[in-house]
């Protein structure tokens, strides 16, 4: 009966364990919009480091396990005259466990005309509106993501659950049965 129990708890803790949601290994969208125009809209397997390199370097982005991020040189920012200019990433759907974005911090270094005002986000979206941003320096900003992942046990796990459970039910059935 011990054992019975004890191997239960064992599955049941196998069961409920959450995975780790992280976004390398997703396929994210990312688009520059500026003044109407589309440019740079591209869709890359997030991986270790620098995922796109925009524009022939001008900027990079990065994305990791649940952060973006933007690294600038000095010619950037600061050119656009205030008219409208965002940067897009779509299709944030996380590897391993699903998952929605539900809030966001945002930081940033060299850069001015910024807050967090300037970032939007959906459930698997994020949009960071760069037309009042300036710098005279090397820049970046970094999005992270605040999520809310709901794990699902995978059927073949509550399977062995059920059949852990009606093993258990007949070892302790069977010990109960008086002897003749």
């Amino acid at each position: 009966m011990k054992h019975a129990i004890k191997l239960f708890a064992i599955l049941v803790s196998i069961g409920c364990s959450p995975a780790y949601a992280s976004l390398i290994g997703d396929t994210v969208h990312f688009e520059r919009n500026f003044n109407g125009n589309t440019f740079n809209s591209v869709d890359f397997v997030v991986g270790p480091g620098i995922e796109n390199n925009g524009e022939g370097g001008v900027y990079q982005i990065d994305v990791g396990d649940d952060y973006l991020m933007m690294l600038a040189g000095p010619s950037v920012f600061g050119q656009f005259g205030g008219a409208p200019h965002t940067m897009e990433f779509s299709s944030l759907d996380w590897v391993d466990t699903e998952g929605i974005i539900t809030g966001f911090e945002f930081s940033f270094s060299n850069l001015l005309n910024v807050t967090a005002s300037d970032v939007s986000f959906t459930e698997d979206s994020v949009t960071v509106d760069i037309s009042n941003m300036f710098t005279n320096n090397p820049s970046w900003w970094r999005v992270d993501l605040i999520t809310d992942h709901t794990p699902v046990p995978e059927p073949g796990i509550l399977g062995s659950l059920l059949g852990a459970a009606f093993i258990g039910l007949g070892l302790t059935r069977r010990k109960r049965t008086p002897e003749k």
